[in-house]
Order: C-alpha cells, then structure tokens, then sequence
C-alpha cells in the first residue's frame, strides 16, 4: 500500500491536531485506516508514545515484528514496497 494522502487536514481542508486522550488518537487512528481500506492490524502508541520512544523518534518509521515478538525488518523511513517484500519473505512468499 502506498498512501499518496496527507492525515495532517481533515475532508474539508481542516488541519488536523494531536489528539488530547488515547481515545482520540484511536479514532483518527481508525478514521484513516477506514479511508484508506486498510486491511491491516494497526496498533496505537500511548499517549506517552513508549513504543516511539522505545524503536525510535522518527515521523515515519516502520517494523516487521515476528509473533515471537523479534524485530525482522526495521525502516527509518516506511518504504511500502520492501515492507511488501519483507512481509512476503516471512509468509514464505519469496
């Protein structure tokens, strides 16, 4: 997937602001994936983003985690196409 949007104006050209309460961030969360037919499970950092602080403090950084829970692919930079082929790899897809 690539998304050729910006998330930072809403429909009317409206900007859209951090969200003051987790459950604010989970509903721009699924607002976008609603727009985008996402049809991949998105996981919502806290509002004291402990994952982003964890992996990295970059706008657009991406992870293949493995069920075991191991880091596979890291991208400082979300390239959808090697994250397509990185997640075909791990399904033994090629």
């Amino acid at each position: 997937m690539e998304w050729t949007e910006s998330y930072s104006w809403d429909t009317d050209g409206n900007p859209v602001g951090q969200p003051d309460a987790y459950e604010e961030r989970v509903a721009l969360a699924r607002q976008t994936a609603e727009d985008e037919h996402m049809a991949v499970l998105l996981l919502v950092d806290g509002m004291d983003d402990a994952v982003w602080c964890t992996y990295g403090p970059a706008p657009n950084t991406a992870y293949l985690i493995d069920q075991d829970g191991i880091v596979l692919t890291r991208q400082t930079w979300y390239d959808p196409l090697a994250m397509a082929d990185a997640v075909a790899a791990l399904l033994g897809g090629s």
